[in-house]
Formats: C-alpha cells, sequence, structure tokens
C-alpha cells in the first residue's frame, strides 16, 4: 500500500464506508494509518511481505472484528456489523496463486466464514470447479 494518499482521496471522494484489500504485502512491522478509518490485517504466516489480506472500515461504523484466518495457503481478516438490521460478516481474502487449494480446504475455509456472509478478493482460483 504505497499509494497511501491515492486511497484515502479514493475513499473520501466516492464515500466508501468498506474497502476490501487483497494481497497487501504487509509484515507485522507494517504500520498502515488513514484518517476516519480503521484497517484490519491478515498478513502472511511465515511474517515476509507477501500475500494478505485487509479491511479498511470507516470508524463511524458500528462493528466488530472477526477472529483471523491465517494459513500458508489463505489469508483472510473479517468484520461483523449489521446491514438493515441483518448481522453479516465481510471478509477480505488472498491466496497465494502458487498454492492449488484443495475443495475440502475451500469447503473448511467457506464454513468458518459464518451463515451470511461477502467475501471479497483473489483467491487465484485454477478453474471455476475449484470454487462451486
Amino acid at each position: 500500500m504505497n499509494h497511501k494518499n491515492e486511497i484515502l482521496a479514493t475513499l473520501q471522494n466516492n464515500r466508501i464506508d468498506i474497502a476490501l484489500i487483497s494481497e497487501t504485502h504487509f509484515t507485522n512491522s507494517s504500520n498502515f494509518y488513514l484518517s476516519g478509518y480503521q484497517i484490519f490485517k491478515t498478513n502472511h504466516p511465515n511474517g515476509t511481505a507477501h500475500g494478505g489480506a485487509a479491511i479498511i472500515i470507516r470508524s463511524s461504523l458500528i462493528y466488530y472484528p472477526l477472529p483471523s484466518i491465517q494459513l500458508p495457503h489463505i489469508q483472510a481478516c473479517g468484520i461483523s456489523l449489521a446491514l438493515n438490521s441483518i448481522p453479516i460478516n465481510i471478509y477480505a481474502a488472498y491466496s497465494l496463486p502458487r498454492h492449488t487449494i484443495t475443495h475440502v480446504q475451500l469447503n473448511d475455509f467457506f464454513t468458518t466464514l459464518g451463515q451470511k456472509f461477502i467475501i471479497g478478493g483473489d483467491i487465484n482460483a485454477k478453474n471455476i470447479q475449484a470454487v462451486v
């Protein structure tokens, strides 16, 4: 996220409340702050600057963070909030293309997201059968 000012301008100019970011390349020592927003991130588990996912959410919204998913084959972070009084989980996710996610791994991942969820990101599925 080398373009901090561009990101903030895009969020503000387009009145974006929640942004889902994949392939963040953050590490545990990465600090990223945007005025008026909270940032939740999940880094690649080996601590190097590759992979990862993040959610940027307007600070004025009512939400709570969900446990991160930090596996070598997929990283995801999530929040939970109410949309029209309906609780929903929102996740940002990333999977490196060098990993071939099995149907079982993908199913396990989706079952952890909750009953109602929105997910955005790049899971680098090799074909449509991998995600259905």
